[in-house]
């Protein structure tokens, strides 16, 4: 049974407000008092007269980024930012908790924390910025129509930028055209499974056989293909730095949410006096006081939250809990770190004047190779998630070239025929915030941290889930429970108690389940080595217990 989601809200310093969120959505009040000074060891900010030199350079500090506030009076007491809600990752995730925050007319300050408002290593405008139904979890699909329904109604929900810049503002280049997901005989059973799922949830999901799908999509090569899923509707793709660009500038002409730019350095956390959760009592809770922030100009710098930090830092958000860690009182417990690591995956663009035109879907070959149009003009994208023992070093966003010519094109020309002539033109790398434990999202509460909200892990679905996420964390914080769709079983809580969320329709498993080794003898792909043998560790797959899943098994000749 997982952990009640347990959220502290001060809504004032001297008045604690303990609620409780329980799976079946009831919810309970109970207030306490305190007395402040020793229970938050706050101390009075300085007046300005007391620290000129503080004042002066958090002037420069916010004037030296896009969103400068001119309310210093009120925002900046002795360079302290000032807030009831501290958004830690200005990327589309936090810019989504933020405009739902206000769109459920919450009245308090709202101040993101950026550490690069170019985005030049943000998962967000680096994606292929693809949306689809097509998951095996009823929240994930419910998560993506919703998006969706966003998306297609983007001119209406940014309302404020559309009426000050014009239509054009909120153009994020949609391709409302859907995903055809390829599978082999041995994924009938599980195909069948997860389109009866999907139905259910409402999408429009179309099964083809291998003749139907010949006659639907004749440039495709289907020899090996026993089944395929294709989304008729709410699928497509979009530019994902057009979104991101919008959504934060729609965030500029509301009222109350402010920009910060700067490096989150260490925390200033106490020990909650009291066992706040009753199913996890004997650990004990901390409440966060204030986060220290440098700035570019090397100032130090405070937001103190009145209600709650959130954690949106993506592929980064592992290192604000190693923060954290760094941050708790000395000889308290150590903290458990989150499974999120970023994980570098390559995107190539490739040109074929050959190549399929308008009806041309996002298709996905069973070794886990993508490929979608890039315009008209016979451009396209590709790519395809690494095995383990491929994974390449994160420490940079170098493309590798030759995982194009020895992983990715191979596949592409035996799959699309026309696509043995394609030239590479360009590429590029972006992260995933990788959830090495199931590769779901961790939402909700970050125990042990009464007043830290976690919104990361989606191992390259957050973009086309951010809409909705958005939304169930504004409810949490301002409901207290999820209204529109139940986002409980993505809790933190499921790592802590070594209870893995499986998700079947993540295209990483599937290049683990389907690595084959396409070969090119002057075009003649009839030849294949019968047996390819793949052992790997991959603990995560196992729903109880950490033993290890071993043995896959690929017969290139017979499952193709």
């Amino acid at each position: 049974m997982m952990f009640s989601n347990t959220l502290l809200s001060c809504r004032r310093l001297t008045n604690v407000r303990r609620i409780f969120l329980n799976p079946n959505g009831r919810s309970g009040h109970q207030y306490m008092q305190y007395d402040s000074r020793r229970f938050f060891n706050l101390k009075s900010p300085l007046r300005d007269d007391e620290n000129p030199t503080r004042r002066e350079g958090m002037e420069r500090v916010f004037r030296g980024t896009d969103f400068y506030s001119a309310d210093l009076e009120r925002y900046l007491m002795g360079g302290q930012a000032i807030t009831d809600i501290c958004i830690i990752g200005g990327g589309i995730m936090g810019c989504a908790i933020a405009y739902w925050l206000k769109m459920k007319r919450y009245q308090g300050e709202i101040t993101i924390l950026e550490r690069d408002f170019t985005y030049s290593q943000a998962s967000t405008p680096l994606s292929a910025g693809g949306i689809r139904q097509q998951f095996s979890l009823e929240q994930n699909i419910k998560l993506s129509m919703e998006s969706y329904k966003f998306l297609a109604e983007l001119k209406f929900n940014l309302k404020h930028l559309v009426l000050a810049e014009g239509d054009l503002a909120a153009n994020v280049s949609f391709n409302p055209q859907g995903y055809l997901v390829l599978s082999g005989r041995e994924n009938i059973d599980e195909v069948t499974d997860n389109l009866e799922t999907q139905r259910h949830c409402g999408a429009n999901i179309e099964l083809f056989d291998e003749s139907q799908l010949s006659a639907r999509f004749p440039w495709l090569n289907t020899d090996d293909i026993a089944v395929a899923t294709y989304g008729l509707e709410n699928e497509g793709w979009f530019d994902p730095w057009l979104f991101l660009s919008a959504l934060r500038k729609e965030l500029t002409y509301m009222e109350g949410i402010k920009f910060l730019k700067g490096n989150a350095e260490f925390f200033e956390m106490d020990l909650f006096p009291h066992d706040v959760n009753p199913d996890i009592r004997g650990r004990p809770t901390y409440y966060i006081q204030q986060l220290g922030v440098r700035a570019a100009d090397g100032s130090l710098y405070y937001i103190r939250p009145s209600e709650v930090f959130v954690n949106c830092c993506g592929a980064w958000s592992g290192d604000l809990v190693a923060l954290l860690q760094r941050s708790i009182p000395e000889g308290a417990p150590p903290i458990l770190p989150i499974p999120v690591e970023p994980r570098k995956r390559y995107i190539y663009v490739v040109h074929c004047p050959d190549g399929p035109s308008i009806d041309f879907p996002f298709v996905i070959d069973p070794s886990g190779v993508y490929v979608r149009r890039e315009g008209l003009d016979g451009y396209y994208i590709c790519g395809k998630s690494p095995t383990p023992d491929e994974e390449p070093d994160h420490s940079n966003l170098d493309v590798d070239y030759n995982y194009f010519e020895e992983k990715v094109w191979p596949v592409l020309a035996h799959r699309i025929p026309a696509f043995e002539s394609l030239k590479l033109k360009s590429a590029w790398a972006g992260y995933y915030d990788y959830n090495y434990f199931d590769q779901n999202a961790l939402i909700g509460v970050h125990y042990p941290f009464s007043n830290m909200l976690i919104a990361t892990g989606f191992s390259g679905h957050g973009i086309q889930m951010a809409p909705a996420v958005g939304r169930g964390v504004a409810e949490l914080i301002c409901d207290t429970r999820y209204k529109t769709i139940d986002l409980s079983c993505f809790s933190p809580d499921r790592f802590l108690q070594d209870n893995p969320l499986i998700e079947r329709g993540i295209f990483d498993l599937m290049t683990l389940h389907y690595n084959f080794n396409y070969n090119n003898v002057d075009g003649d792909y009839s030849f294949f080595i019968d047996i390819l043998l793949w052992v790997f560790a991959v603990s995560w797959f196992n729903l109880y217990s950490n033993a290890f899943f071993c043995n896959i098994f690929s017969t290139a000749a017979g499952l193709r």
